[in-house]
């Protein structure tokens, strides 16, 4: 780029500032609702046009020129931008998702269908493509759209169960309810009394943005039995970041943590790309344990990968460090199944009184189908290695009802 250029670009970038706020592409209307306002973007456009005209190339320039071209209601000119960008990078479903969310503010909905259609094959886990296309076919009156609809959320709820954006504009509005009941059951090898656990868990979410819930449950351990009480929620901000926490306690704990709590940041990126950070800290009665955690996930055609590190610390001893890997295969719109592979060193409570840092391998396999959106069935089973202690063999059941 000349110096020329590069004075252009900055200068651009100036009066963007200067003349108003330039939200992304994830905080633009994300149900794809026609506009109703048009934006004056004249003095950013017209600087960003120069900047093009002398450097045809500036591919940021020209995605922020069709950008904001858009919210100026100068729908064709949009259009044309993108047709560049998409010839230049057909892979980028970034892309072909504000072309679409163009061609909805403009009213050509069936055109904005089929180029989420292609966005959503580029991107199977892309939320916001779903969310747009969901939103799109939800203002269709024909019965071919209203089945395709129906369809369409029905595979949302079993790829992303804690999103209330498949709904209706209406029903996202309301405060919808979900409550859960599981009870799993677990063989210990030698002479070690098996373990069993029952809970029961009420989500409520409010405005497809906030999801809090609360949670009871019971685990008996060692002939032992503790309670259990949990609350927490989830919130997502403009820019696709989503916060969420916990915190727990457990009355007269015998081997639960008597209080935790825990927090995490996630967000997506780079196409089907999703990374989080979260924290967690567990006091028991004779031992406090910290724990940090990163993951990465990736989603691909009908799969989705997941990658994860734990580093722990007992306070008062060495950190260790355990990985995991996980693999979701969406078989049909209805069900899914996930295999989860773990190992590495973790500090766990493994008795009365007793949290220890011991080696650990495990291999879980689970899974949810969805009869309806308001009713599931999740399952799981597996196999904990816990050190030279003992192995863990596990099942477990949960039914979701929808209120």
């Amino acid at each position: 780029m000349t110096p020329v250029c590069k004075y252009l670009s900055l200068a651009s970038l100036a009066v963007a500032v200067l003349f108003g706020p330039a939200p992304s592409l994830a905080g633009q209307s994300q149900t794809g609702e026609r506009a109703e306002r048009v934006v004056d973007r004249t003095p950013e456009i017209r600087a960003l046009e120069s900047v093009i005209a002398a450097q045809p190339n500036d591919y940021t320039a020209r995605a922020e020129l069709a950008r904001l071209l858009g919210q100026a209601g100068r729908y064709a000119e949009a259009l044309a931008q993108y047709d560049v960008l998409i010839q230049k990078f057909p892979d980028d479903v970034d892309h072909s998702l504000a072309r679409a969310r163009v061609l909805g503010w403009a009213g050509r909905d069936s055109e904005a269908l089929l180029e989420l259609e292609r966005a959503r094959a580029l991107a199977p886990g892309y939320e916001d493509v779903w969310q747009l296309e969901i939103s799109i076919l939800g203002r269709q009156q024909d019965a071919a759209s209203k089945t395709t609809l129906e369809a369409l959320r029905l595979e949302a709820e079993t790829r992303f169960p804690d999103s209330e954006w498949r709904r209706s504009r209406g029903e996202v509005e309301e405060i919808h309810w979900k409550i859960t009941a599981g009870a799993g059951y677990e063989s210990l090898t030698g002479d070690n009394p098996d373990w069993n656990n029952q809970f029961l868990q009420l989500d409520w979410v409010r405005s497809g943005d906030q999801r809090y819930f609360g949670r009871v449950g019971r685990d008996v351990r060692f002939d032992n039995t503790d309670q259990q009480f949990v609350a927490g929620g989830a919130w997502r901000f403009p820019g696709d970041w989503t916060l969420g926490g916990e915190l727990s306690a457990s009355p007269d704990a015998n081997f639960q943590p008597e209080t935790g709590y825990a927090f995490y940041v996630e967000r997506p990126f780079a196409k089907a790309w999703v990374g989080d950070l979260a924290f967690q800290q567990r006091r028991y009665t004779t031992a406090t344990v910290s724990t940090y955690g990163a993951a990465l996930q990736r989603y691909f055609g009908d799969f989705r990968l997941a990658y994860g590190l734990k580093l722990s610390h007992l306070h008062g001893y060495e950190n260790s460090l355990a990985q995991s890997l996980a693999m979701d295969w969406y078989l049909t719109p209805q069900t899914s199944v996930r295999l989860t592979l773990s190992g590495g060193d973790e500090a766990e409570a493994v008795g009365a009184g007793q949290v220890l840092e011991t080696s650990v391998r495990s291999a879980t396999l689970s899974g949810r189908h969805a009869f309806s959106e308001r009713l599931a069935l999740s399952w799981s089973a597996g196999t904990h290695l816990q050190g030279d202690l003992y192995r863990r063999n596990y099942v477990g059941l949960a039914l979701t009802v929808g209120l």
